[in-house]
């Protein structure tokens, strides 16, 4: 038995490396178009980010922008003011959704240096379900706040290795934010990454502050499946 647990051991240290490898790959991807984007977006005398070169990644962005599925710019108010998604905000992208108390919004308002932030599962007010908002901040010349560039990702695109890997009837693959919650959990009962979105996995002996690179292993009752699990994770 103790064999077989240091083997899963193995095995599980080397899945949760090649993972973050992964996972990283696709959040610098997304990060990297967001600061394209921006960099392409010129701000107006009156702080007014121009739209125009919005407009034009509106046709390939599936394809230049993957995993996300939508963009959106919020102005200095916290307006929703332009959007690829046409169904929901007419053709010239305009809309009148207030998103200022949100958190991925917030943050970049209120602090210059947050750099990309991704929420937890939130519902979304202009798509459907559960979904994450990739955040940055956009400024003028001088820093000044002039708005909140928005990528919006499914949670199961951050979890598609686990279509690629064996990890049994009940190895799940999650991804945990460093405030503990789950940003997406895809199992073989549960492929789809809907369920235990937005759950927290604090508590010991889950560990508190693991550092950029620091990975480990322990064994305790799932949070969200009440069984004993080997935990392996790697940030």
């Amino acid at each position: 038995r103790q064999s077989a647990l240091n083997h899963g051991l193995v095995n599980g240290r080397n899945l949760a490396a090649a993972f973050a490898v992964e996972l990283t790959h696709t959040v610098d991807h997304i990060d990297g178009a967001m600061d394209a984007i921006i960099r392409r977006t010129p701000i107006d005398a009156d702080g007014t980010p121009r739209l125009e070169e919005l407009k034009l990644w509106r046709e390939d962005f599936s394809l230049l922008a993957y995993p996300a599925k939508y963009l959106g710019l919020v102005s200095a108010e916290g307006k929703l003011i332009f959007s690829n998604n046409t169904n929901q905000t007419g053709p010239n992208g305009l809309s009148a959704v207030d998103l200022s108390d949100r958190e991925h919004f917030r943050i970049q308002r209120d602090h210059r240096d947050t750099g990309l932030y991704i929420s937890v599962p939130l519902p979304g007010r202009v798509v459907e379900g559960k979904m994450l908002y990739f955040s940055k901040r956009v400024e003028s010349a001088d820093g000044t706040f002039r708005g909140v560039l928005i990528f919006v990702v499914p949670p199961i695109e951050l979890a598609r290795m686990r279509e690629r890997i064996d990890l049994g009837e009940r190895g799940p693959l999650e991804v945990v934010g460093t405030d503990d919650i789950v940003r997406v959990r895809a199992s073989a009962d549960h492929p789809d990454g809907n369920v235990g979105l937005g759950a927290s996995v604090r508590g010991a002996p889950w560990p508190e502050n693991v550092p950029p690179g620091g990975y480990g292993n322990y064994t305790r009752p799932g949070a969200l499946t009440p069984i004993d699990r080997q935990f392996n994770y790697r940030r």
